[in-house]
């Protein structure tokens, strides 16, 4: 059976940040031994940007046509986005829309998708990012208008939960913010 797993992201124009979305793409290959690996960016803008110098990316339709062309049975797709949203919803029609093309296509969660990956994400950032004396930790997410918005206070419980009460989640776009 030919199987493949595609990471889906949002993407980027800029070098370093691919290098940082290369590097979830590698765990995530690393995890699933014997599936080929497909990448797909979300967003048409950096697509066409990296079209533009010669750096294609696939959308996650192109990527799931290539696969049903090339008789792949088995897809899992996974994207690298943080939480439900906008995005997720998009993604997951697209998967929806081609579920007959496959024997098996299978959607997997974000990474903040319910409170023990929250607690689980705290405490590895508490772990890897210690605080010390008269320093703090503040992590920015984009935002969002969608009810998602409301992983990112609860993600602020989470480190609160754990005693970590000097790591502060703020959103760039959305609450909480930093008024």
């Amino acid at each position: 059976m030919k199987q493949a797993l595609i990471a889906v992201s949002f993407g980027s124009s800029v070098a370093r940040a691919r290098e940082e979305i290369g590097a979830a793409e590698a765990a995530l290959a690393a995890a699933a031994p014997g599936y080929t690996f497909r990448r797909a960016y979300t967003s048409p803008t950096i697509r066409r940007i990296l079209a533009a110098r010669g750096e294609p990316v696939d959308s996650l339709p192109e990527a799931l046509d290539r696969l049903a062309e090339e008789g792949f049975e088995r897809v899992l797709v996974q994207p690298t986005h943080l939480l439900y949203g906008y995005e997720y919803e998009a993604i997951r029609e697209q998967v929806q829309a081609v579920s007959g093309r496959f024997e098996t296509l299978k959607l997997g969660r974000p990474l903040m998708a319910d409170d023990a990956a929250l607690r689980a994400l705290a405490a590895c950032v508490t772990e890897s990012y210690p605080i010390e004396e008269g320093q703090a930790l503040v992590l920015m997410g984009h935002g969002t208008a969608h009810f998602a918005n409301m992983v990112y206070p609860a993600l602020q419980t989470a480190f609160r939960l754990q005693g970590a009460d000097r790591v502060y989640v703020g959103t760039v776009e959305g609450w909480p913010g930093f008024d």
